[in-house]
């Protein structure tokens, strides 16, 4: 049975403590990038540690574009599915796995948003035109 070290989140008020001299014993970051390299290798109790660590801000960000908490928990399932499958490609070089977590959400969550802007105005633009061709289309007395 493995056991996992409990991990505390990265802290966005203070996000110079991750990987720091402030940090001296062992940094979140540090912590979330070995979780990554074992869900990489099928480990579900780290990738449960990885998602304790960082739901409240990913839930968070997801609430914050979308305005719509229904939307935002759906945009952060679909981001933690795609971290699950792409834990083998995350590469601690480019970034900590916060910022590449938070990253997928973030562009996630606008993809969702302008998708659902899109469909309001298309669903407002043919509503227009429908009742457009209603009033030439009706009988002249109902003119």
């Amino acid at each position: 049975m493995t056991t996992t070290r409990p991990v505390r989140a990265c802290s966005l008020a203070a996000p110079a403590r991750c990987g720091t001299a402030a940090d001296p014993v062992s940094s979140t970051c540090d912590d979330l990038t070995v979780l990554v390299q074992r869900s990489a290798a099928g480990d579900e109790a780290a990738f449960a540690a990885i998602y304790d660590a960082t739901a409240p801000l990913v839930l968070g960000l997801a609430l914050g574009v979308l305005r719509n908490p229904v939307q935002a928990e759906e945009v952060a399932e679909e981001a933690y599915l795609q971290v699950w499958t792409r834990c083998a490609r995350f590469d601690p070089a480019q970034g900590s796995v916060i910022t590449w977590i938070l990253t997928i959400v973030h562009h996630r969550a606008v993809s969702r948003r302008r998708s659902s802007e899109g469909c309001l105005e298309r669903d407002v633009h043919s509503r227009g035109h429908r009742s457009g061709l209603r009033t030439l289309h009706a009988p002249r007395s109902a003119r």
